[in-house]
């Protein structure tokens, strides 16, 4: 983390906000693909859920706009609440969806008989190197995942410095590595740190308190599932636009705070020991984007990451075409001793990364 430099860590989090945001107007069809002439397009404002997903915007824009606490929460809820009735009314959503559509059996027994189906087979079952390469790329995926989650979400709830630090990281990557490790045992799909959880940020959670209550009330609605599949896509692209403006909203601050981050020492009165006042007054005005763009190790290594993450569909692809541009750009200026050797070893890694399909292509012996 002491190696990443402090706009690419900046990046990291603008690029997962652009990426929560892109999958909330994507799966909500307000956003969809195509083949020519362009990929993607706006949605027509003739259809069902792209009118759900207008009305949800507006609700949960109105409730953020008057400091309405609760408002992402509540504006999925009123959402659905209009899906539902405009569902029984127009029949929008197919019947095998269960969206907007209250079940007939509230209650479903978890499926429990996957759990603890586990195989240590694959380096029997698989060449060596093989093995080797899948469980190195799934570390990669899952560490850098993780790695910019904290980065993004841990900016939005204010655990990073001004450096882009986090304190005692060691303790969430910790959690982060036995609930991989748990979700296997589960036969379920990797348990690890989510980028949704910046909703949570959103609206005041800051503790460690809020993913134990978050984790209880899985259990219960384990039993409920029926009722939250009820929750159509366009009742939670609202939220997942909200929460990637706020993640997208680090990127600003305040001139005087920039000047800090930039290594300009705070300077205390000799006698008093009190940090001597402002030199100018923080206005609207004096909020400046934090990252120089005009550099170009810097800024294009950033723009990168922040371009690859929506684009790529991966927080991991996005990190590592940063990582390997900043370093490349770097040894081409000359300037390689300013790059820390754990980054120039994360780059050799995600190269290796980009590199093992057509090794697997070429060579049969991976």
């Amino acid at each position: 983390m002491r190696a990443i430099p402090l706009e690419l860590k900046k990046a990291i989090a603008v690029g997962i906000g652009l990426f929560i945001a892109f999958i909330g107007l994507y799966n909500s069809g307000l956003v969809q693909g195509r083949t020519a002439p362009t990929p993607v397009d706006l949605s027509t404002f003739t259809t069902w859920p792209v009118i759900i997903t207008l009305v949800g915007l507006l609700v949960t824009i109105g409730l953020r706009a008057r400091g309405f606490p609760g408002d992402l929460l509540i504006g999925i809820v009123l959402t659905t609440v209009f899906a539902t009735i405009v569902n029984y009314a127009a029949d929008v959503y197919p019947e095998n969806l269960g969206y907007a559509k209250w079940p007939d059996d509230v209650f479903q027994t978890p499926d429990f008989s996957l759990v603890g189906e586990i195989s240590f087979d694959a380096f029997s079952t698989l060449p060596f190197v093989a093995a080797l390469a899948l469980a190195f790329t799934l570390f990669l995926a899952d560490f850098f995942d993780t790695m910019g989650t904290l980065v993004g979400v841990g900016r939005a709830a204010g655990y990073v410095d001004a450096r882009g630090e986090m304190p005692e990281i060691q303790k969430p990557l910790l959690v982060d590595s036995v609930a991989a490790a748990a979700g296997g045992f589960a036969s379920a799909s990797s348990a690890t740190t989510y980028i949704e959880s910046a909703s949570g940020v959103g609206v005041g959670g800051r503790t460690g308190w809020v993913s134990v209550v978050t984790g209880f009330l899985f259990f219960p609605f384990m039993f409920l599932a029926p009722v939250i599949g009820m929750v159509p896509p366009q009742a939670t692209a609202p939220a997942l636009i909200i929460v990637g403006w706020l993640m997208i909203s680090v990127l600003t601050e305040a001139e005087e705070e920039a000047e800090i981050a930039e290594g300009e020492p705070v300077r205390q009165d000799a006698e008093t020991g009190a940090a001597p006042p402002p030199r100018r007054a923080l206005t609207p005005e004096r909020f400046i984007a934090g990252i120089n763009f005009h550099d170009v190790a810097l800024g294009l290594a950033a723009a990168i990451t922040i371009m690859f993450m929506p684009f790529t569909f991966s927080i991991t692809d996005g990190i590592a075409a940063g990582f390997i541009a900043y370093v490349w750009i770097r040894i081409c200026q000359g300037q390689w001793a300013r790059v820390h050797p754990l980054m120039y070893a994360s780059a050799f890694a995600f190269a290796l990364y980009f590199a093992v399909p057509i090794l697997q292509q070429e060579l049969s012996w991976i």
